[in-house]
């Protein structure tokens, strides 16, 4: 999980990738259910909260 958020976060900062792209891909759909979803992940919520804290806000992970 966390090696695929990795890769999102280097296509979204370091590809040209326009918010209108980003807007008509379904991207911001898809990672809103991700981060909010509690149904059909085999993950609970808070670990894909903190796993995209991390990588995105490169905050470390602790189990607080």
């Amino acid at each position: 999980m966390t090696e695929t958020l990795k890769e999102l976060r280097t296509i979204v900062m370091e590809s040209d990738i326009s918010s209108f792209e980003v807007n008509h891909s379904g991207l911001i759909g898809a990672l809103l259910a991700f981060l909010t979803d509690d149904n059909g992940y085999r993950t609970p919520r808070e670990s894909r909260l903190r796993a995209f804290i991390h990588v995105f806000a490169d905050c470390p992970v602790s189990n607080v």
